[in-house]
């Protein structure tokens, strides 16, 4: 059996992903990480020897031992939980939700834990890869990353600035949606001017820097146990996308198709991959006009459906049978 570790119930990939599964003769559960604080029925049993847990979803029984294959989708996201909103002191709202939150990141231990020698695809604590740690490594790998910088001092800003000639800024860790009066801000890549750093303090919050890539296009690739699938976005044409594609124009989208890479840049892919422990995820590439074939950032839980429909590589049914073979090598 497959055990599939999803956010919620909207998950639209993860459902086709289920559907294919069940089409080709394969069998999974699902358990949302939002599940675990929305009144859903849910128990992880530990037996008194130490050795056999037990899970119970709503009225389903499953005896972890019949887990032989897991999918870590997508995760709980620590936010959900609208409850803490009927505490009114402040201080005390904000302790509990810390505690709340290192309990369920207690429980996604144990998952890891419990699964540690299944064969899997992805689990939940390699859902958040450090940007930094993932250019070293791919820079190791001999692919070509952006020059960074993370300072807090104004002048050393500056001096990048001067070297680079033109600069964007970008969030260290994932980057959110922030309410505000009823609306939502997203967290995009922004260019950095001259004007912006007189503007600055001597001393700020530690901020991340890179030189501003001149694309040609930007290049979405899904890595799975090893192949790549991978599509061009012809961002740059438009200027509401050019900096960052994710600031969609929906009125006019951005034309998106195949794209083979090259073989080389495949093999760095591979060995990139390996060293960071990941055997699927999304990347993130740009093909300067320069023609530098440039690695920005990888995303364990990236949306593949972005891919697959727009470049017919119906990469929902590949991700079924890439777990039916786990499923078989675990009960093997």
């Amino acid at each position: 059996m497959i055990l599939i570790l999803s956010q919620d119930s909207w998950e639209v990939t993860t459902e086709e992903v289920q559907d294919w599964i069940v089409a080709l003769g394969g069998n999974c559960i699902r358990l949302n990480g939002e599940d675990l604080n929305s009144g859903e029925s849910i128990t992880l049993a530990l037996s008194k020897n130490g050795v056999v847990f037990n899970l119970r979803i709503g009225e389903r029984q499953i005896d972890l031992s019949d887990i032989h294959a897991v999918w870590a989708r997508r995760w709980h996201t620590y936010r959900n939980l609208s409850f803490l909103d009927e505490i009114n002191e402040t201080a005390a709202r904000r302790e509990v939700q810390i505690h709340l939150v290192d309990e369920i990141r207690a429980i996604t231990g144990a998952l890891d834990d419990v699964f540690r020698n299944t064969p899997r695809l992805s689990l939940p604590h390699q859902h958040r890869v450090n940007k930094l740690a993932a250019l070293r490594m791919a820079a190791d790998a001999g692919l070509d990353v952006p020059v960074t910088l993370v300072t807090t001092d104004r002048d050393t800003l500056l001096d990048f600035y001067s070297s680079c000639g033109r600069i964007v800024t970008k969030s260290l860790a994932e980057s959110r949606n922030v309410p505000c009066r009823g609306a939502d801000y997203q967290m995009y890549t922004q260019e950095v001017r001259s004007e912006d750093i007189a503007r600055a303090p001597e001393r700020f919050f530690p901020s991340l820097f890179q030189e501003l890539l001149v694309k040609k296009f930007e290049i979405r690739t899904f890595f799975l146990g090893g192949d790549l699938f991978s599509m061009a976005i012809f961002s740059q044409l438009d200027d509401q996308t050019a900096l960052d594609f994710r600031h969609y124009n929906d009125r006019q989208p951005n034309r998106m198709v195949p794209y083979s890479i090259p073989d080389e840049i495949k093999s760095c892919v591979r060995c990139f991959m390996a060293a960071i422990g990941l055997n699927t995820g999304s990347l993130d590439f740009v093909q300067t006009k320069d023609n530098r074939f440039v690695f920005l950032e990888v995303n364990p839980s990236g949306q593949f459906k972005m891919v697959s429909e727009p470049c017919n590589y119906r990469l929902e049914k590949m991700v079924a049978q890439y777990l039916i073979e786990l499923d078989h090598r675990g009960r093997s």
